[in-house]
């Protein structure tokens, strides 16, 4: 529990680094009740810090796990 404490504290006295990936903005319309599940994982503070940041995170760690698990091919990073 101290280490996870410690990884939330460094967080919040760290400003946000600039993107250095290209990104595309992609807006969908949940339900009213994934919005709540999104917010209990906003006040938690561990997978971001707004709904966008949350969501992201999602996104990123279930396509990982399709990568791990065969079902997508990694693709090569996109260069800025």
């Amino acid at each position: 529990m101290q280490l996870i404490c410690g990884i939330l504290e460094a967080e919040r006295s760290v400003a946000r680094a600039k993107n250095l990936v290209e990104t595309a903005r992609l807006t969908f319309s949940p339900s009213a009740e994934v919005v709540a599940y999104v917010d209990d994982l906003v006040k938690l503070g561990i997978h971001g810090k707004g709904r966008a940041d949350v969501v992201n995170t999602m996104v990123v760690r279930e396509i990982e796990r399709l990568i791990r698990e065969g079902f997508l091919q990694l693709r090569s990073p996109t260069a800025r």
